[in-house]
């Protein structure tokens, strides 16, 4: 695991421990909100629109730390599992857009339309494991 030269982690293990720390504090608010009577939204409901947002102003780093954390409070969410696979296709992560790309799959997601036209996934067409996947979603198994 790389270190920087103070001490501070970097690399996956940061981003992990960012994103436990965003579930945290959403968890926390949303208890809040429980407890001073109000409505408590669901994190998801509120908080795609802000990853969304990363991804259009071409801020995938961000938008993964976000989805990441919107994936570890709802990891069966295929919306929020496609939406990760584009962050990570824009910072050219291959193993993980196959990763988030088999999550939206097999959670449900269907878009195929979506994965054609997507221009962040230009990169990753020409991978048969791509294609695998392409083909799970225009046929999925019953």
């Amino acid at each position: 695991m790389p270190r920087h030269p103070r001490g501070r982690m970097t690399g996956r293990r940061h981003w992990r421990a960012v994103a436990v720390a965003v579930t945290v504090v959403v968890h926390v608010a949303t208890a809040a909100r429980r407890v001073a009577g109000q409505t408590a939204e669901t994190p998801l409901s509120t908080g795609m629109i802000q990853p969304r947002a990363c991804l259009a102003a071409s801020d995938p780093a961000r938008a993964v730390v976000l989805l990441e954390a919107a994936r570890s409070v709802k990891p069966e969410s295929g919306s929020v599992c496609f939406d990760l696979a584009g962050a990570y296709a824009m910072l050219d992560r291959r193993e993980e857009v196959l990763e988030a790309l088999d999550c939206a799959v097999d959670n449900g997601w269907r878009g195929p339309e979506a994965i054609d036209t997507r221009p962040e996934f230009e990169a990753i067409r020409a991978d048969p494991a791509f294609d695998d996947l392409v083909r799970r979603f225009r046929h999925p198994q019953r």
